[in-house]
């Protein structure tokens, strides 16, 4: 048998391992002391390999302190950003600690405090504050002088003063820009140092730098001596001389002003020093001496002042209706109006009155209101050099600026606002609109027109006739600038409906028409004066012109109707309407009913452009679309029928081509009609001859809103025969039903007066 071994009682370090499944290999867990200390282990016999699992024992991590340390960093943070939050919180309108302005302590002010505490101590301050000027003793009169008696000496004061007004004041957009920012809007740690050190700015001054050197200029003037140009100067006897110019001295202002610039912050009393300019006169006698010729031959000169003739009433028609003087007398001026995308040209009231201005300034059109002799102001010259240091002469601008000035009291035409009455009236029965009793309307009584006034731009004027002087050759004439000035808002009390300016004028002459037509125009311009059109409303002529029988006011005159001209009441009537059309044309309103004349009519030439009425039609009638009440102003004027539509303009723009006539039709030979009504032999015309013809006459209307509304206007007249009557002792049998002949001989008719008929 073999030698036993004695079982050795295992450590301690392997009494805890896990025990080996038969098939297993053995796994012993040493730690690393054990192992060094060199234990013995038993290895079994049928092992063969041993597997050893050396570990190392885990430290425990220290959690306690890394807490503590993470959290003191969150704690730090925290009231970092809190300190930083109530520091901006708490200056978010105030000012920060330690600052100071000018010695003024600001702090923890507000900005409203801050300022007002700043402003009302500057301008106690510029109240209060001495300005002393200090000069030399040296007498002014001796200075340049190389005299050693008259050295400088020490300064003194020359002139002691306050301000009369704030020419300098403070800035209060640096002021928030420097002050009430600074420190703010960056981190608080950078602002500890003003807990413990002063933030000092200056103060934030601005001056008005004009004000200021005129202010200073005034309280100078004194003791300056300007250099004196060399002057013309007649003796007793009319001879002409030449007094040479002297030398003077002037401030320095802009030293001046550097001084007061550094000494203004300091907000203490001025010490200003004063240093002196040699100041040498511009023009001296060789110069005059070269320019005499030319003096003189101004002393003769006299210009004559004009004034455009149609500024004298200014009425807004005058201003208003160039539309046609443009279009016809001024095509180069158009050419900056020409719209090419709507092939149009586009104007406002601004452009016509410029325009109308312009036009206005033709020599035709200019009368005298003053004359400017230029001897009269001699004494007022003043020579001066020019760019090119030439000698040139102009008349002292306060002097002729005065003169001016003078002359507008008696060129100066005040504005005048519309005025408007209305009173309560009952309408005529409109018996196509179905009404059966007279309706309560509206009519104006009184209507004053705006107008345009019109001054002297006396400024403009003086550089004009300045100007005159610089020309080779001195005009004769100047027409004088004028300024317009606008009528007052018109939406007063005393213009309820806000009627405030011509939107159409309709023209036409009755030159040559007998005494009952005269008067049946006039009756019927009476009645449509002072007329109210609503917005959207349709307006009928004969209506409102009705009742067309003496009770109406009117008499009996020619009308045409029918294929005769025969004497009715209101004979005549038709120049009202067809000056009524023509004003709805100009104001380019919707034209819902009109008609031309049988035949040419004298009176309402152009030819193309009239409109007969005749109860119940034909008619003229238009539909105010403006959007404003229109008001009509009827009256006479001399042989001249005036319609005028007053309202408000939309902006629309009304073209309108100048009527032409074609297509001429000679009338038929005269025809005489046998009566016994007349004495034998006495011959007596009843129609008057008229050509036929076309009148034609294109018509655009452009809205606004860009819509275009366009009509060729064409009217065809017949040609009219005429006709004669004749007395005859009878009538012979079988004459025509008309009771007249027509013979073949003579085909001109005996010439005698003849009233031509009209309607």
């Amino acid at each position: 048998m073999g030698k036993k071994h004695k079982k050795k009682k295992l450590p301690n370090f392997v009494s805890g391992a896990p025990e080996n499944k038969p098939d297993e290999k053995p796994v012993i867990a040493i730690s690393s002391e054990d192992l060094s200390a060199g234990v013995e282990i038993v290895i079994p016999e049928n092992q063969q390999e041993l597997n050893l699992l050396i570990t190392e024992e885990k430290k425990k991590i220290p959690w306690r302190p890394v807490v503590f340390f993470l959290l003191g960093i969150f704690v730090l943070v925290g009231i970092n950003f809190g300190i930083q939050f109530a520091m901006d919180n708490y200056f978010r309108s105030k000012v920060m600690p330690n600052i100071t302005v000018n010695q003024v302590d600001l702090s923890y002010l507000s900005y409203d405090d801050a300022w007002n505490t700043l402003n009302n101590r500057w301008e106690s301050y510029w109240q209060s504050a001495n300005w002393e000027l200090l000069d030399k003793t040296a007498p002014l009169n001796a200075w340049p002088s190389e005299d050693e008696s008259l050295a400088p000496q020490d300064d003194i004061v020359v002139s002691k003063f306050l301000a009369d007004n704030l020419y300098c004041y403070l800035d209060e957009e640096i002021l928030r820009q420097q002050v009430f920012v600074y420190g703010k809007n960056q981190w608080w740690i950078k602002t500890l140092p003003l807990l413990w050190k002063d933030k000092e700015f200056s103060l934030p001054l601005n001056c008005n730098i004009d004000e200021l050197e005129a202010f200073l200029h005034q309280k100078l003037i004194s003791l300056e001596s300007p250099a004196e140009n060399a002057r013309y100067q007649f003796d007793a006897s009319g001879n002409l001389s030449i007094i040479e110019g002297k030398v003077g001295r002037v401030v320095d202002y802009e030293d001046l002003l550097t001084q007061i610039k550094t000494q203004l912050p300091l907000m203490q009393d001025l010490k200003l020093f004063l240093k002196w300019e040699i100041a040498d006169p511009q023009v001296r006698g060789s110069d005059l001496q070269s320019f005499k010729q030319r003096y003189l031959s101004y002393l003769d000169k006299s210009l004559d002042l004009q004034l455009p003739k149609w500024t004298s009433g200014l009425d807004l028609i005058a201003v208003t209706r160039s539309y046609d003087d443009m279009r016809n007398s001024n095509p180069e001026e158009l050419s900056k109006y020409y719209n090419a995308t709507k092939d149009l040209y586009v104007f406002n009231a601004k452009d016509l009155r410029i325009d109308a201005e312009t036009l206005a300034k033709k020599e035709s059109d200019l009368i005298m209101v003053a004359t400017l002799k230029v001897a009269n102001f001699s004494d007022d010259f003043v020579f001066y050099k020019d760019d090119k240091n030439i000698l040139q002469l102009k008349i002292d601008e306060v002097d002729l600026l005065k003169w001016l000035s003078d002359l507008n009291e008696n060129i100066k035409i005040e504005a005048v606002s519309a005025i408007l009455e209305m009173e309560e009236v009952s309408a005529p029965i409109d018996s196509e609109a179905g009404e059966k009793e007279p309706v309560k309307k509206y009519r104006v009584k009184k209507f004053v027109s705006p107008k345009a006034g019109r001054s002297l731009n006396a400024e403009e004027a003086v550089v004009l006739v300045n100007n005159l002087f610089l020309a080779e050759e001195f005009p004769e004439n100047l027409s004088l600038p004028v300024v317009f000035l606008d009528p007052a808002d018109e939406s007063l009390p005393n213009n309820p409906l806000q009627i405030k300016e011509l939107v159409g004028l309709g023209v036409s002459n009755f030159y040559n028409s007998p005494a009952n037509r005269i008067h049946n125009i006039k009756t019927g311009a009476a009645k449509l004066n002072g007329l109210l059109l609503a917005p959207g409303e349709e307006f009928k002529t004969i209506i409102n012109l009705k009742p067309f029988n003496a009770a109406g006011g009117y008499l009996q005159e020619l009308v045409i109707k029918g294929t005769e001209t025969i004497p009715e009441y209101g004979g005549g009537l038709c120049q009202v309407g067809t000056t009524l059309f023509r004003a709805a044309i100009d104001a380019g309103l919707p034209i819902t009913e009109r008609r031309p004349h049988r035949y040419d009519v004298s009176y309402y030439k152009p030819t193309g452009t009239d409109a007969t009425i005749y109860d119940p039609h034909p008619d003229v009638r238009f539909v105010n679309d403006t959007g404003y009440y229109i008001l009509f102003q009827s009256y006479t004027s001399g042989y001249n029928l005036y319609v005028e539509l007053w309202g408000v303009s939309d902006g629309r723009l009304v073209e309108k081509t100048d009527a032409i006539q074609y297509n001429y039709i000679y009338p038929p030979a005269a025809k005489y009609v046998d009566t016994t009504e007349l004495a034998p032999g006495v011959i007596r015309q009843t129609e008057s001859p008229h050509t036929g013809v076309t009148g034609e006459f294109w018509w655009r209307v452009i809205y606004p809103d860009g819509t275009v509304n366009f009509k060729k206007w064409i009217s065809k007249y017949s040609p009219w025969q005429q006709v004669f009557l004749r007395g005859v002792e009878a009538v012979p049998v079988g004459t025509p039903g008309d009771g007249g002949t027509t013979p073949e001989v003579p085909v001109t008719p005996p010439a005698e007066p003849a009233v031509p008929p009209a309607t």
